[in-house]
């Protein structure tokens, strides 16, 4: 898919009758939009998610699963995720349901599995991915560099 819209409208068209499984290689923002098309056209997901993780930090799965996902250079772990969901290996979890109320009636649920993110805090997590020339200390000095810029 080529963005995000298109990818949660992939998501919600998977027939049940043809498709056994999805699997998802994306981050916790991927992972979010593909779970949030298939509930928002279904009362239960009746099919199985796996997930390879190819985001950026994937931190939701990180905590589901911190035996498999631990290290970002363990293919064979990784490897493993997809064939436990081959074999029926299934483990079961709950989403969130996130609803934004406003003036506007019609804005659809958005479900997900991770953490949510907003504000200040996600604004430097976000720009922390652009110093990537400070090596090991860049989320501490994008946090720091916000703070003197503000103040």
């Amino acid at each position: 898919a080529d963005n995000q819209s298109q990818l949660e409208a992939l998501a919600a068209a998977v027939d049940t009758q043809e498709a056994d499984a999805v699997y998802v290689v994306g981050g916790d923002g991927t992972l979010g939009t593909v779970v949030t098309g298939i509930l928002r056209n279904r009362e239960n997901s009746v099919l199985p998610i796996g997930v390879f993780p190819g985001g950026y930090d994937n931190l939701s799965l990180k905590r589901l699963a911190p035996t498999v996902f631990e290290s970002s250079d363990d293919v064979r772990r990784m490897c493993e995720s997809a064939m436990a969901l081959i074999e029926e290996q299934h483990r079961s979890i709950r989403a969130f349901e996130l609803t934004v109320e406003g003036d506007e009636t019609d804005r659809k649920p958005i479900y997900g599995i991770g953490d949510v993110g907003a504000g200040w805090f996600r604004h430097i997590e976000e720009r922390r991915r652009k110093l990537w020339y400070f090596g090991a200390v860049k989320r501490r000095w994008a946090y720091i560099w916000e703070m003197l810029k503000v103040h």
